[in-house]
């Protein structure tokens, strides 16, 4: 008969067996984003978070923390295959909330990389505050996601699977350093001055299917350690980041390191300088569009957006050296046109006194 001893020793060793095995054959959880953002002014802001790899999956557990001195929650609207998920804010601190994020249902859902899972919507003061996913609180629990058979899903190490994020007012220098922005995320960074990427032994890589813009008043500075994987897409642009809109350029891609990107950088920078010109600018209503080349391109799109992104107009030249465009029933404000020429594409403001 064997003794109290050897049973619980075998006991003991079934438990760490079932225990590994378990874990070595969950699946691992969806890669979790929470967006940045840098604002010029206090006001409603709103705060996507993505995933990526969300395959059949069915509950989530989300814990979200931030500082209520800076922002202050105001709602959220989930995805339109989540209709029954909750969220909650709860005060912790005077100087730390925490938004639960909350969904289970018995049909497990499967989703595109980048797709929304949930947006936050709050109210900004000033300052800056870090939107923090805890995965040590509760074991681990307040942040969790189930499979098809309502198992955990791996979620550790929790910097793989939780990208936490910053909102803040625009800062004059924006340094990044060793950030990569995976497949499926989608990032902005701005500054006033000048926005530096990588160097002195950092990294600031995009991966295959990952996005990133920068939007800076004066620099752009990518150092040695920039790196933009075929496939993901890295957006330049020279403006004002408290009047830029999100409309999408894609200036160039490479998977050729900083070198690569240098040269391409250049070439987008003299194509900017030289493919078309609008005047007058400012202007009371009406404004020419006139080609650089006396001989432009047989189709030419023309795009006028709004400040808030929103497009306003848009005309298809067919060869057309000049063109007069009218914001006659547009409001007094800024406006974007956007000129695009088989793969070629640029963007210049103009604004309607």
């Amino acid at each position: 008969m064997k003794s109290k001893h050897h049973l619980l020793l075998i006991g003991f060793i079934l438990f760490f067996l079932f225990f590994t095995i378990g874990k070595a054959f969950s699946r691992d959880a969806p890669i979790t984003t929470a967006g940045s953002a840098g604002l010029c002014q206090a006001g409603a802001i709103a705060i996507p978070v993505t995933v990526a790899n969300f395959t059949n999956v069915s509950s989530v557990s989300l814990r979200i923390e931030y500082d209520p001195t800076v922002m202050t929650y105001s709602s959220f609207v989930p995805n339109a295959l989540l209709g029954t998920m909750i969220v909650n804010d709860v005060h912790i601190t005077a100087n730390l909330h925490k938004i639960i994020v909350v969904w289970g249902e018995i049909t497990p859902r499967t989703f595109s990389n980048g797709a929304s899972l949930v947006t936050l919507t709050f109210a900004y003061s000033n300052g800056t505050t870090s939107l923090t996913f805890n995965n040590t609180s509760n074991n681990g629990g307040d942040c969790e996601y189930a499979d098809e058979n309502g198992d955990p899903m791996n979620d550790t190490p929790t910097a793989t699977y939780y990208m936490n994020s910053i909102v803040q007012t625009v800062p004059l220098q924006n340094t990044l350093t060793n950030i990569t922005v995976c497949n499926g995320q989608s990032a902005t960074y701005k500054a006033t001055q000048t926005i530096s990427a990588a160097g002195s032994g950092a990294f600031f890589a995009i991966q295959s299917g990952g996005s990133a813009i920068m939007v800076s008043s004066q620099h752009i500075q990518l150092f040695p350690g920039t790196t933009v994987q075929s496939g993901g897409y890295l957006h330049t642009v020279i403006s004002d980041p408290c009047l830029f809109p999100n409309i999408p350029q894609k200036i160039f891609t490479s998977s050729g390191g900083l070198e690569e990107l240098s040269k391409e950088i250049k070439s987008q920078n003299a194509l900017i300088a030289s493919m078309f010109t609008v005047y007058p600018n400012p202007t009371n209503d009406k404004f020419n569009l006139e080609f650089v080349d006396t001989t432009p391109a047989e189709k030419v799109t023309v795009e006028v957006y709004g400040i808030a992104g929103e497009k306003v107009l848009t005309k298809l030249l067919n060869g057309q050296y000049k063109h007069e465009f009218s914001l006659s029933d547009r409001p007094v404000g800024v406006y974007f046109v956007r000129v695009i020429s088989g793969d070629k594409a640029e963007t210049v403001k103009i604004i309607k006194q």
